[in-house]
């Protein structure tokens, strides 16, 4: 079993910071085969181009067999995901860290 690493995001995860956050994630997570959490506890706003960073790291986690959660999701952010329509892509993960 891989060991599984959380990676805990700041307040703002806005276009302003996507490159500082895709920065951030590809640092704690060099091996691509491994499984990671984003803790999303402190995140109090989103975009679209941050949730496209997320989904972009779900997908390089499912082609390199690994697996990408979504934890601590203030209930703000899974509003702006869902209104987005993208709750489908990221949260099966969340729901699976939850139950």
């Amino acid at each position: 079993m891989s060991k599984q690493q959380t990676i805990k995001l700041g307040a703002e995860c806005t276009i302003y910071e996507v490159l500082e956050k895709h920065h951030q994630i590809i640092e704690q997570w060099k091996d691509l085969g491994q499984s990671f959490t984003i803790d999303m506890s402190s995140v109090e706003e989103i975009d679209n181009s941050f949730v496209q960073l997320l989904l972009s790291c779900k997908k390089t986690a499912i082609t390199n067999n690994s697996d990408c959660e979504l934890i601590n999701i203030p209930d703000s952010i899974k509003e702006y995901i869902e209104s987005a329509y993208y709750s489908d892509y990221l949260f099966p993960a969340v729901e699976a860290v939850e139950s």
